[in-house]
């Protein structure tokens, strides 16, 4: 469904909400969620499938200009260290912190996640509900005997194996950087 451009999805989207089909079923055929559906019955509501018209190609205009956008980009390409984070990775929670800092917009975890993907600069991000889980999971095991292997290795769960695969994603991808 992402391969159909979303003007024309969006325009299914009215034909259907138009003929009052399910919402859900809408939301099957299109590929459109429950919440954007709803916005768009709004639109259609108040101002007939005109109004869905002018949202343009790709939804509402980003609050972020693209100065902004470029330098966001940049900044979360180097070290959240040289904001002032005393991570050497970048947690979704320091992006909009920094977004809301520089240029006084908030935006949801979510779509700050979305963005960076969007720009291909997810690999530089990580969960910061991860990296907490696998700290302390990792601290409580330190602590209670025979969670270490009788090799000296630690016994890492899921939470704590992502954190260490996103960091080694991370060193390669600087190390590649340097390289180049």
């Amino acid at each position: 469904m992402d391969e159909i451009p979303l003007e024309r999805r969006r325009m299914l989207a009215a034909e259907m909400l138009l003929r009052s089909e399910r919402p859900m079923e809408i939301s099957r055929r299109t590929g459109l969620s429950l919440p954007t559906l709803r916005n768009y019955k709004a639109l259609l509501d108040g101002g007939g499938p005109d109004a869905l018209a002018r949202l343009g190609p790709h939804g509402k205009k980003s609050r972020l200009d693209d100065n902004a956008q470029s330098w966001l980009i940049s900044a979360v390409k180097h070290s959240p260290e040289l904001h002032g984070f005393s991570t050497p990775v970048w947690t979704v929670d320091q992006v909009r912190s920094v977004i809301l800092a520089r240029y006084g917009i908030q935006y949801s975890s979510s779509h700050v996640a979305r963005m960076m993907r969007d720009w291909g600069l997810g690999y530089r991000l990580t969960y910061t509900s991860v990296v907490t889980e696998a700290k302390g999971r990792a601290q409580r095991r330190l602590s209670v005997s025979g969670e270490i292997s009788t090799h000296g290795f630690l016994r890492l769960d899921r939470a704590a194996y992502v954190h260490l695969i996103d960091r080694w994603t991370y060193d390669a991808e600087s190390l590649r950087s340097v390289e180049a």
